[in-house]
């Protein structure tokens, strides 16, 4: 079978629209784009005349908004970075905004919708100047950023990595920013998804001009479709922000048409570690997918909040340097086995740690070789901690060069530190941190020690100076070597993903009943032989719509995880269709005929649990009229397939799920307990399994004897 999607209209959903009035008591501005009389002009439906001014982009078609209403339009921008956008600038020069930066609280809210070009480096708002309040919902990293009151400091920004393409592109998403005073926060489709936590932001400052859809001048314009958008001069809370969403569109699984799976990402959950084994060589390292976020507090951001990209490990050839694009040096690596030969990762975060052999005392010094950020630090007051205290921090640098340091005049990070160690040299813990962003990726740690003479200060060719390069040559003897490094790394030995599908919009199917293939709504795993995949999917709403010849007792895999947790609730586009969830497969059965749905079910316990709590009657109810009592015997007896070893059904006898009648059949039945009880949901008690199966067996052999 094959399961496509048929979009917004898929099913008959109810439109809640979203009414101003019933949130309007801070409402500044409200577009719903419903009024198309003035192609240029974007009415403002608060009530409060700020229209604003379609700069190059267009109304929608009627139906073409965000619920597919037959009056329902939204904002047409086009194509990636054409100039389209909303221009608010005259509103905003007239002081439209100012109790914005009065209350030093703010809500900016909406529905974007992706075209199939992004990411894309682009703006979804912005607020000027000095960008006041603004937003990439992504830039082109995969990124949604919210800054306030100037950037891109811990005091002005949050973001975060959005790992699902679907969320920015081929779907409506609803996004909401909030700046209250210090907080910021960011929702999408009415969940909180990020927020400033600890850090305290800025207030706002004078705003004067304002875009949605691009910067204020039209630039990096966004490629895709907005709708109802609204800004308020309040903070707005979760309950209030699931207000302005009004009726979700369905979540399509894959694009119009087409089959795919959506990726559901999950947590890391009950980890499970072996000991620690005897330190060896290399740093404990720790790869995480994410930008790089430009400062320690951002990298502890992404330690904090992101999975890591395969379970931490220790590199075996003891590398603190690795490269993608760069050229490498002499036995220079590309990158860690664990994480895979790509000749370039993008993006990601780095965290390696361990310890340095310190051979004796003296002033060391470091320098990197790193595309984008690095961090280095180095334990001298031996507390066993690297970094706590601001003289062990010598690189803290987020200024960009590469292998050889021949870019970007060396990039900067350059420290030097006294160590103190007893004769014969110290182990001494060291971090190592790395952020890279948009590729061309290296990284590198050089110290001033001359191994071979066990010289502190007499490495050939270390750099005098933070400028200065370094020859090929060279180099390779800068490196720190295996045996001055360790680290011990207590292995994953298994664990478990958990992710759960969020109730606040339905997931769309359409059934194709010609072929196989099928949507899936798959975990997602980083390392499936290290993590299990748990999806919990109560209380989610999948619609189904069907096309082409679905016949009952067909059946469609939509998830694809080690176990699911709940059942989700079904609606099917017609209204004579009844589909049936089995949380075991993850397969859901059209069972208008009961039937043909539990004949699919083999499993004994799965089919025992389908009879109990979705026919809601018993085991041997033949004719599922609710009850097990002689006529359904009669039934079965009647059909003749007892002991003849023919292929049996649930009418006709095999209530085991063997695909035959015999004795087990009766042994299943009588053990359930529902002989001569009635209808399951009535009874609160039932005889003993013994004494139940003894008078089924009188019944057996009485039914036998009348048929001779």
């Amino acid at each position: 079978m094959r399961w496509r999607i048929r979009g917004v209209g898929l099913l008959a959903v109810a439109t809640a629209l979203f009414c101003p009035a019933d949130l309007r008591a801070g409402q500044v501005v409200f577009y719903d784009f419903n009024d198309a009389s003035a192609p240029d002009v974007a009415v403002d439906q608060s009530g409060n005349g700020n229209d604003g001014f379609m700069s190059g982009a267009l109304y929608t078609a009627a139906g073409g908004g965000v619920t597919g209403g037959a009056s329902d339009r939204a904002m047409d921008l086009g194509d990636f970075n054409n100039g389209a956008f909303l221009d608010l600038t005259d509103i905003a020069s007239g002081g439209a905004f100012d109790s914005l930066v009065d209350n030093d609280q703010a809500t900016v809210a909406f529905w974007l919708y992706g075209n199939d070009e992004q990411p894309q480096d682009n703006w979804t708002f912005y607020f000027g100047p000095d960008r006041q309040l603004g937003s990439h919902a992504p830039w082109g990293d995969g990124t949604v950023y919210f800054d306030v009151a100037g950037c891109c400091g811990a005091n002005q920004r949050i973001s975060k990595n959005i790992a699902d393409s679907s969320m920015y592109k081929g779907q409506w998403n609803h996004f909401t920013y909030v700046k209250d005073e210090t907080y910021t926060a960011i929702y999408i489709n009415g969940e909180l998804f990020h927020d400033s936590g600890a850090d305290l932001k800025d207030p706002l400052n004078f705003i004067s001009e304002a875009a949605f859809g691009a910067d204020n001048l039209g630039g990096n314009s966004h490629g895709g479709m907005m709708d109802d958008i609204s800004v308020w001069d309040e903070a707005l809370d979760e309950t209030a922000i699931r207000s302005l969403m009004g009726a979700a569109p369905p979540t399509a699984v894959a694009g119009a048409l087409n089959i795919g799976t959506m990726s559901i990402a999950g947590a890391n959950a009950n980890l499970v570690f072996g000991d620690a084994g005897a330190p060896t060589p290399g740093l404990m390292q720790e790869w995480y997918s994410a930008n790089n976020p430009g400062s320690k507090d951002g990298v502890e951001q992404v330690f904090d909040s992101t999975d890591t990209m395969v379970a931490p490990f220790q590199a075996g050839h003891g590398t603190t340097w690795w490269s993608g694009t760069d050229e490498p040096i002499g036995e220079m690596v590309k990158y860690p086995d664990e994480v895979g030969a790509g000749d370039n990762l993008d993006q990601y975060v780095v965290r390696a740690t361990g310890e340095l052999f310190v051979p004796k005392s003296g002033t060391y010094l470091f320098t990197d070789g790193v595309d984008d950020y690095t961090y280095w630090a180095v334990d001298a007051d031996g507390s066993g901690v690297a970094g706590d205290s601001p003289d062990e921090v010598l690189i803290d640098d987020n200024t960009w060069t590469n292998v050889l340091r021949t870019g970007n005049g060396g990039g900067g990070g350059f420290g030097e530190i006294d160590l103190t160690v007893p004769e014969g040299g110290q182990w001494i813990a060291v971090e190592f941190n790395m952020g890279e962003g948009g590729g061309g990726d290296s990284g590198v740690i050089y110290w001033d020690y001359d191994v071979a003479n066990d010289e502190v200060g007499g490495a050939l060719g270390f750099p005098t100076a933070a400028e200065d390069p370094l020859d090929p040559v060279e180099a390779e003897s800068l490196y720190i070597p295996d045996t001055h490094l360790r680290a011990s790394v207590r292995p994953l030995l298994s664990g478990e993903k958990v992710a759960e599908l969020s109730d606040s919009r339905p997931f769309a199917f359409e059934l194709n009943g010609d072929n196989d293939t099928s949507d899936v709504i798959a975990m997602a795993n980083s390392d499936p032989n290290v993590y299990k995949t748990v999806l919990d999917v109560d209380g989610v709403t999948f619609l189904l719509n069907t096309i082409g010849n679905v016949a009952n007792g067909d059946s469609f895999q939509i998830i694809d995880a080690d176990m699911i947790l709940g059942t989700p609730i079904l609606m099917s586009g017609d209204p004579n269709q009844q589909w049936v969830f089995d949380p075991l497969t993850g397969r859901v059965t059209l069972g208008s005929d009961p039937f043909a749905a539990i004949d699919a079910i083999t499993d004994i316990d799965a089919r025992i649990a389908y009879v109990h709590d979705v026919a809601k009657t018993w085991m041997g109810d033949s004719n599922l009229d609710g009850e097990f009592n002689s006529s359904d015997l009669v039934a079965v007896f009647t059909v003749g397939k007892y002991e003849t070893g023919e292929a049996a059904t649930w009418a006709s006898g095999d209530w085991s799920g063997d695909g035959v009648f015999n004795s087990s059949d009766f042994v299943t039945a009588f053990s359930d307990g529902g002989y001569e009880q009635g209808p399951r949901a009535a009874v609160a008690a039932v005889p003993e399994p013994a004494s139940i199966i003894l008078a089924g067996c009188g019944l057996l052999a009485l039914l036998r004897f009348r048929r001779k």
